[in-house]
């Protein structure tokens, strides 16, 4: 399959970015993407694969997950 150059870095930006900003500056940096790549859109990619393989883990190391813990996990991926 081929992969878009573009796409690839909007959603490294968006994965990166997004959690560190407050509500209200999402919106600005949705704008600035979307002037730095025009006519594209940014898609998240689907995590359940990693999320089975997060809550297999933690099952088995017999840790507690959490939606806060997944959600860290997810943003340090």
């Amino acid at each position: 399959a081929s992969i878009d150059e573009q796409e690839v870095l909007i959603q490294s930006v968006s994965q990166t970015m997004v959690p560190k900003l407050v509500s209200e500056d999402i919106p600005l940096l949705r704008s600035l993407m979307n002037d730095v790549f025009p006519g594209k859109e940014y898609v998240q990619a689907s995590l359940d694969e990693l999320k089975a393989e997060i809550t297999r883990i933690c099952h088995q190391e017999h840790y507690i997950l959490n939606e806060m813990f997944m959600t860290k996990m997810l943003q340090l991926y």
